[in-house]
């Protein structure tokens, strides 16, 4: 028997065409584009010589273990933050590193940059 119907007793198949290829999903599933069901962003980073060390929380790569991220690594001050296109995300963000450690993921546990 197949390792995904082992998994899943009871479950209805269907196929669907994902990125030109065909793929196997639950009946009940729908396959939908990731931009239509959140909201991607990214921001910038203010300049390392005047604005860290401040009082607002800095997710780097560095702080993204999985898991959910309490305490960062860096912060940034005001300046900082009114002077670059770095951005305040809510807590519970799900975080995603798009250059230099590319997969590392995290959830936001505070509210920070």
């Amino acid at each position: 028997m197949n390792m995904k119907y082992q998994l899943v007793k009871n479950t209805a198949w269907k196929e669907v065409e994902v990125n030109g290829e065909m793929v196997e999903i639950p009946e009940d599933w729908d396959v939908e584009k990731l931009k239509n069901l959140v909201k991607m962003s990214s921001g910038g980073t203010p300049s390392r010589d005047e604005h860290y060390g401040g009082t607002i929380p800095w997710i780097t790569t560095t702080d993204l273990n999985n898991g959910l991220i309490k305490d960062t690594l860096s912060t940034i001050n005001e300046i900082g933050l009114k002077e670059s296109s770095a951005k305040i995300i809510p807590e519970g963000t799900v975080l995603f590193a798009m250059y230099g450690s590319i997969g590392k993921m995290g959830i936001s546990g505070v509210s920070a940059t």
